[in-house]
């Protein structure tokens, strides 16, 4: 099961779904105020998310699960692992965000990019979508984020060219992404609160209730997080876990290096599977 990042939907993973469905089966859902899924009641915690990834998998009578997901999404499966032993089979999560401090957690929380996320990649600025115009305006703001993070991603993979720029250049799969990217940003109402209950989650608390074998992903990059390129603090966290990594990753690891993910995922579940 892949969960996705605060303002996507399951389809991001489609690509490694694909490379992945000859050996497994892939499930790729919308999270509570995501896509086409209901948001939950105001004031949720990370633990209701997991609860609803849980009544799903009830409702199609799955009893247990490979669990990945990439920020905001390995938090949540992070958590189902911890709450619900005897439904997880297995913990992969990319881009796992865990803070050096208490500090570093406020300043986190009450940064600009916090109340009013900002886009600065290269000197530029693109605001995310936080009211709809009248005259269409926000969409062109969200196409052009969208465009701009793919771009600079490709950049620091060392993919430097044509290949983004002027717009109508796009390659098909790179114009379907930031059509997704701009389609999930309109309806990603749960993006706020959503945001809010992982930053109020402690990992620290959690993670050392995990039994599953665990194996932390991370990327890096100039384009990712660095709260979400740490290593050895997860590992701590969850006893005899691994962790591996993945050079010129970014924040759009998913797409961006789906054949080298699934590179890493297939033998984890393999060796898992043939141990159990």
């Amino acid at each position: 099961m892949f969960i996705h990042q605060a303002g996507r939907t399951g389809e991001i993973f489609e690509r490694l779904g694909v490379l992945l469905a000859p050996h497994y089966r892939s499930l790729m859902i919308d999270l509570p105020g995501f896509g086409e899924s209901d948001p939950l009641p105001e004031g949720f915690t990370v633990a209701d998310v997991a609860a609803s990834v849980i009544e799903f998998l009830d409702g199609l009578g799955i009893e247990r699960v490979r669990l990945s997901g990439h920020h905001t999404g390995a938090v949540i499966a992070g958590e189902i692992a911890a709450t619900y032993p005897e439904r997880s089979v297995a913990l992969a999560p990319t881009g796992y965000p865990v803070y050096q401090s208490a500090q570093e957690r406020r300043q986190i929380a009450n940064s600009p990019q916090a109340v009013r996320p900002i886009l600065t990649l290269g000197g530029h600025a693109v605001p995310v979508i936080t009211e709809y115009a009248s005259d269409g305006s926000h969409l062109l703001r969200l196409f052009q984020r969208a465009v701009m993070m793919l771009w600079y991603s490709k950049v620091a993979l060392g993919a430097t060219g044509p290949m983004m720029l002027p717009f109508e250049n796009l390659p098909p799969d790179d114009l379907k992404f930031v059509n997704d990217f701009v389609m999930d940003g309109m309806k990603a109402v749960g993006s706020a609160p959503t945001l809010t209950a992982v930053r109020g989650y402690f990992p620290e608390e959690r993670l050392p209730l995990v039994k599953a074998p665990t194996l932390f992903i991370r990327s890096l990059g100039p384009v990712e997080a660095p709260f979400c390129q740490r290593l050895e603090p997860l590992q701590k966290l969850v006893p005899g876990s691994r962790g591996v990594t993945i050079e010129n990753g970014d924040i759009h690891v998913i797409h961006t290096k789906a054949e080298e993910l699934s590179e890493i995922l297939l033998p984890f579940f393999r060796e898992v599977d043939s141990s159990s």
